[in-house]
């Protein structure tokens, strides 16, 4: 029998304790999406990064204060 064996004999409520803990963390948080929808053109664009490439191109051309304006609603 390996130490872990004895512990668990020894200790039940310990390996319990261990996989509830472990079970509680998904590394980073998922982010939200954002939807927004272009009023020139109706186009809608749906993301969770910045790096996406419709919303780049909407950004360097009209601006990112504006475009943020166009943010329609964000959802977790």
């Amino acid at each position: 029998k390996s130490a872990a064996d004895v512990i668990k004999l020894l200790d039940p409520t310990q390996d319990a304790d261990k996989t509830s803990s472990s079970a509680k963390s998904t590394g980073r948080a998922k982010r939200k999406l954002k939807i927004y929808k272009n009023p020139n053109t109706g186009e809608v664009v749906e993301t969770r990064g910045g790096n996406q490439k419709t919303l780049k191109a909407w950004k360097e051309e009209h601006g990112a204060e504006t475009v943020e304006g166009w943010l329609v609603r964000t959802e977790d």
